[in-house]
């Protein structure tokens, strides 16, 4: 049910957003896949806010196995690029 929410309101950035974090609050495989499909639709979405909450959801699962998703992303506004950055290299230091 929470995936269905996710997906009928993908136009309400700031609901998914929260949805995302909150999710991303427990672990991965308690959401598995729906979380990972979640987090990974995030990060194409029009809204910075959303794909900030996506790259959230990875940092907070801390798992390497996620990092070739993450290296894989461009993003264009600075900031988040420094956010991701920054959370790559912290899983990668696990």
């Amino acid at each position: 049910w929470v995936n269905a929410v996710f997906n009928e309101n993908w136009e309400n950035e700031h609901l998914i957003a929260s949805l995302l974090v909150g999710v991303s609050h427990f672990p991965y495989k308690d959401f598995n896949p729906n979380g990972v499909t979640m987090a990974l639709a995030a990060l194409s979405h029009t809204s910075a806010v959303v794909r900030e909450a996506g790259i959230r959801a990875f940092e907070y699962w801390e798992d390497k196995q996620y990092l070739h998703i993450l290296r894989n992303l461009r993003i264009d506004e600075p900031w988040l690029n420094q956010y991701l950055k920054q959370v790559i290299s912290d899983i990668e230091s696990l």
